[in-house]
């Protein structure tokens, strides 16, 4: 089950509110309310900005664990690339050490990531910025890492099995 879900559906505010458990987000620098993924229903999202003051975090520290997903929904038209989702060293700011992430290039490339003290990564195919939206699930357990984007398995790796201990 889940341990953290955090939709980032509220209409507006600072608050991402955490669904499977208890540790809320802050939001900075973001729009709220805007149409959602899911067009049969109304679903709401979150825009950030693409700048370094545009993030949502967590201030309490967490565990990270060798058996894990992450998860997010994306739409951009972006050409600068940057982080969707992942695990850092700081809550206000920009990470100066950061691991269990996806970010996107700046050609539309999903990168999945981990660092068990080298850079280990899982990448798609380019033109992911086309302005529709994606779903992406990076996974790390025993058997190794998998990147999935929009329901398919892009690539694996047996090799890599943890992630930097924090």
């Amino acid at each position: 089950s889940a341990s953290h879900y955090w939709p980032l559906g509220e209409d507006s505010g600072t608050a991402g509110f955490d669904w499977a458990g208890s540790d809320d987000l802050t939001v900075n620098g973001a729009t709220r309310g805007l149409p959602g993924q899911n067009q049969t229903t109304s679903t709401k999202a979150t825009d950030f900005a693409g700048a370094d003051g545009s993030f949502a975090s967590t201030v309490s520290s967490e565990a990270g664990s060798n058996t894990f997903s992450v998860e997010a929904w994306f739409k951009t038209t972006s050409t600068s690339g940057g982080k969707i989702i992942g695990f850092g060293d700081n809550s206000t700011g920009t990470s100066g050490s950061y691991d269990r992430h996806v970010y996107l290039s700046n050609d539309g490339r999903v990168t999945f990531g981990v660092y068990p003290n080298s850079v280990q990564t899982l990448e798609s195919g380019t033109g992911n910025n086309d302005g529709t939206w994606h779903h992406v699930v990076g996974t790390l357990s025993s058997a190794g890492m998998t990147l999935y984007l929009d329901g398919a398995l892009v690539g694996g790796r047996t090799d890599v099995t943890s992630a930097q201990g924090y």
